[in-house]
């Protein structure tokens, strides 16, 4: 991307095990380019799952750890997409349609309650990314 010309590389990640090898790429390549055109920024505020887990508490949703890598933030984004990808169908018949606590069904309300959970991820992102963007280019 730098040598196609970007002047902002932004490193995102959806899994735990990648932040520390995305934010340790970030430093060493801010340092080696430090002075030029292109800056990098890893944005850690995307993978704020507490973060998450206090937005919902704020909606009335609480969860009760049952042992799962999953929640229902997590669950309810991925069914605003699409219902099938949590096997909402497969969930009901068995009577498990739920997480941590926390009902999938009707699934309008979680789809709506993920629609939320997106907003407030994807703005948070948004925020860090003008801030990270700011900064560099302030300092340039």
């Amino acid at each position: 991307m730098k040598t196609h010309g970007f002047d902002h590389i932004v490193l995102l990640g959806d899994s735990g095990g990648n932040q520390t090898g995305m934010k340790e790429v970030a430093g060493e390549l801010s340092a080696k380019w430090a002075g030029g055109k292109t800056t990098i920024h890893f944005i850690p505020e995307y993978y704020d799952y507490p973060g998450v887990q206090k937005f919902l508490e704020t909606l009335g949703v609480t969860q009760v750890d049952e042992g799962h890598h999953d929640d229902f933030g997590i669950t309810s984004e991925m069914m605003v997409v699409d219902p099938n990808t949590v096997r909402l169908k497969q969930r009901i018949a068995k009577k498990k349609a739920s997480i941590n606590g926390v009902s999938l069904v009707p699934a309008e309300k979680a789809i709506a309650l993920g629609k939320k959970v997106v907003e407030f991820r994807a703005s948070l992102t948004v925020d860090a990314i003008r801030k990270a963007i700011g900064k560099a280019t302030t300092s340039q």
